[in-house]
């Protein structure tokens, strides 16, 4: 049976816990939310990925704020290394802290975020791929062959979280991927390490 024009259709919202329906129309709980922001709010919000790419935002949030601290927390470079592991903050500490924390410390940081920038590859590398223009997506696709090998390499040569999407999305599994990049870190900042000594002493 039709609504009469004064009273509103109500708004589907789909949840976990199962659907509801809430009141439509400017007086609705959402009536002052457009309908595309709503659209987009459940497109980022129900997407698979989303479990992968809180904690990475956590993280993010946690390296800027450490970041902007950086004054304050200078006297302990292993608590900036931990909050927030970039080269400037490694390398200060390599130079002035015991190897072995140093190692610890960086390592369990740098590889913290690395299996949820895989699980994102395994999740999204296929829709990425389907979304690039037309001459892109099929160079992509005839490469597949020597894509699996060549995001391996990558991994052992920079295990970023670019690189560990890419293994993700090629199919490359978690039992290969987060031992490499777990070797290929211990082995950045044991080098990192020596040249800091040798550059600042």
């Amino acid at each position: 049976m039709a609504l009469p024009a004064s009273v509103a259709r109500p708004i589907a919202v789909v949840h976990p816990a199962g659907t509801v329906l809430l009141a439509g129309g400017p007086n609705g709980p959402l009536g002052a939310i457009p309908r595309f922001l709503r659209r987009w709010w459940d497109r980022v919000w129900f997407h698979p990925a989303r479990e992968q790419a809180l904690p990475l935002a956590g993280l993010s949030v946690i390296s800027a704020v450490a970041t902007a601290s950086s004054p304050a927390l200078a006297q302990w470079p292993l608590v900036l290394v931990a909050l927030s592991p970039r080269m400037v903050f490694l390398s200060l500490a390599a130079a002035e802290v015991h190897w072995l924390p140093f190692l610890l410390i960086g390592t369990a940081r740098l590889c913290l975020a690395d299996p949820f920038h895989h699980r994102i590859g395994e999740l999204c590398g296929l829709s990425a791929v389907g979304r690039l223009p037309g001459p892109i997506r099929r160079w992509v696709e005839r490469s597949a062959h020597v894509q699996r090998p060549l995001s391996v390499v990558a991994v052992l040569l920079r295990p970023n979280g670019m690189s560990m999407a890419w293994a993700g999305s090629q199919g490359v599994p978690r039992a290969v991927a987060l031992p490499l990049a777990l070797a290929s870190t211990v082995v950045y900042l044991l080098a990192l390490r020596f040249g800091a000594i040798a550059v600042l002493g």
